[in-house]
């Protein structure tokens, strides 16, 4: 693949008009594997997009993997396990752990980040970035406090820049992508008066222009938009903010990045070419597998509505096949002459196609790695045993897409970790579960860490991103029930530990839909252990940062509470933040 060195006439080239001028190349590089994305996603589409699109895509094989696969990887809000090798920091973690896990169910992670990142890396490649977003700005007693949440953003491949000089990203001097943002308010966020508009917005059209295809579409903006790049250097660990090529060679920003190493973006791909840093993706081996076949089915299809039987005959045999016609289907007829008669087919589906059809099919599920076991289809072999055979290497199959996502989305998680974490107007409350007492109301603050961030390991509960079916829920909890908790409650009692039988019969109950399980057992314990708990959540009538939960009043007083309990001195007016 073409490269573009530096050439002697650029080695005085000021820094930002090389920085535009590598972004253009990684552009120019990438272009091809783009175009080839692009017929992914309208082949994926199949047309329905189109205006005027008459032929129909009858058998979508980009569908059935993507189908089949996208769900197998992730379904749902991941689980997140933080765990530390520091004793003293275990009850910490969990504490960490369970605050975690509610932000990112808040977040909707699955849906608005993991999904369209899986999705894309199967088309060309899914790109996050990881950014603390400011929320809003209050007063405190020592000035002004900014106040930001954490927030992934997944970046069209399209707009992602890497750097054209190097073989592989583990060797990028930089990465970044384009974006683009209202010219005004890009001119009040940066503090540059001199950035301009990209487009010159149009003042009269009519639909006949719009409906052109060389119609520039920048025009029908409201406001006018400016583009920008953002790209990460490595070494200077800081985020630049640049025109692309063509406009002004000034930095307009420059921001140090405040997190975990390897800067704010990951990339999900799954195969590379040696010293090429563009991924293929899956989607590109399908696609000639689903043109091939859609030009079989088209065929057969053809020929299927073609087809015709008619009947022959002679000119002696006329009243012979009019008796015929008017004969019923269960009937009898009397003909004079039956071998002046003579049924003739036309046409109609080639037995060959059907061959042709099952082989490319067949050769897509081995490439594909989406057999119809996989996707819930149906079965593929006669036995429960061959079956689940059939399960295993198709699973050891996108193992490896699996191991490469779970990496990824354990990366997004350790960035939106490091913003939490580090974030001191974070304020989660949440409910923890102490033996023998129950559950009790717990906060995870900034201002409450125990240790360094680096004590801690934060990873996903393997395959907690994939959801289960109610029954199927069921199944598994009875099945370890059955194997695992009733075979080892002896044990269990040598140690201290009982089942509580209302609590699984409550959980088994929810999943098979039974509303009525709390009227079927009654306890002889006349009140909770947790009412014997003395904690109040007191209300706070501070206004604050709500984004992880909780009003900055309602924080401060409940913080108040619990170091009063413990013999600490803290003032209710005491304000957190991070100093603008």
């Amino acid at each position: 693949m073409a490269r573009y060195p530096l050439k002697e006439r650029n080695v005085k080239m000021n820094f930002v008009r090389r920085c535009q001028m590598l972004s253009k190349a990684w552009q120019e590089q990438a272009k091809a594997p783009l175009q080839k994305s692009k017929k992914m996603w309208q082949l994926w589409d199949s047309g329905y997009h189109v205006p005027g699109y008459s032929r129909e895509h009858t058998i979508n094989l980009l569908d059935r993997g993507m189908g089949a696969i996208i769900p197998f990887l992730v379904d749902g809000d991941p689980r997140i396990m933080v765990e530390t090798q520091i004793p003293s920091h275990r009850p910490w973690a969990k504490t960490t752990e369970l605050a975690m896990n509610y932000f990112v169910e808040k977040l909707n992670f699955a849906e608005d980040v993991l999904i369209p990142l899986v999705r894309n890396s199967l088309v060309s490649a899914g790109v996050t970035r990881t950014n603390l977003v400011h929320t809003a700005t209050v007063e405190g007693d020592v000035g002004k406090y900014m106040l930001s949440r954490p927030e992934v953003e997944v970046i069209d491949y399209a707009n992602y820049i890497g750097d054209p000089a190097a073989t592989c990203r583990r060797n990028f001097a930089f990465e970044g992508h384009q974006y683009i943002m209202p010219t005004e308010y890009a001119r009040e966020f940066f503090g540059k008066s001199w950035i301009v508009p990209d487009n010159s917005l149009i003042n009269k059209l009519s639909p006949r222009d719009i409906a052109r295809p060389e119609f520039d579409r920048n025009v029908l903006a409201l406001r006018s938009y400016t583009t920008f790049i953002d790209l990460y250097l490595y070494e200077e660990n800081v985020i630049i903010t640049i025109l692309p090529e063509g406009g002004k060679a000034k930095i307009v920003r420059t921001v140090e990045w405040d997190g975990p190493e390897g800067g704010p973006y990951d990339v999900l791909a799954y195969k590379y070419m040696a010293d090429d840093p563009i991924p293929i993706p899956p989607a590109w081996s399908w696609h000639d597998m689903d043109v091939t076949m859609n030009l079989l089915v088209d065929k057969m299809k053809q020929q299927a509505e073609t087809q015709k039987d008619i009947l022959a005959y002679e000119d002696r045999a006329e009243e012979d096949v009019q008796r015929i016609i008017e004969t019923p289907g269960t009937g009898t007829v009397r003909v004079n002459n039956l071998n002046a008669i003579k049924p003739i087919s036309f046409n109609g589906v080639n037995p060959l196609n059907f061959s042709w059809v099952d082989y490319v099919e067949n050769q897509f599920t081995k490439q594909g790695a989406a057999p119809d076991v996989l996707g819930g289809r149906g079965t593929s072999a006669d036995t429960l045993g061959q079956e689940q055979m059939v399960f295993a290497n198709a699973t050891r199959l996108v193992g490896t897409m699996y191991s490469r996502f779970a990496s990824v989305a354990e990366s997004i998680l350790k960035k939106l970790a490091w913003a939490f974490w580090t974030n001191p107007t974070t304020y989660v409350p949440v409910l923890k579960e102490i033996p023998g007492v129950g559950q009790l109301p717990v906060v995870f603050s900034g201002q409450k860490q125990v240790g360094d961030f680096y004590d801690f390991a934060f990873k996903i509960a393997p395959y907690s991103t994939q959801r289960d079916i109610p029954d199927v829920k069921f199944q598994k909890l009875m099945q370890f029930m059955v194997q695992w908790i009733l075979p080892t409650m002896q044990l269990a009692a040598q140690q201290g530990t009982s089942l509580d039988i209302t609590t699984v019969s409550q959980v088994l109950a929810s999943y098979m839909g039974i509303n009525s399980i709390d009227q079927w057992y009654k306890s002889a314990v006349p009140q909770s252990q947790l009412d014997l708990v003395n904690y109040t959540m007191l209300p706070g009538n501070g206004q604050g940062n709500d984004s992880f939960g909780a009003n900055m009043g309602s924080r401060n007083a409940n913080l108040a509470q619990q170091q009063a309990r413990a013999g600490g001195q803290s003032s209710p007016n005491q304000q957190t933040g991070m100093p603008q």
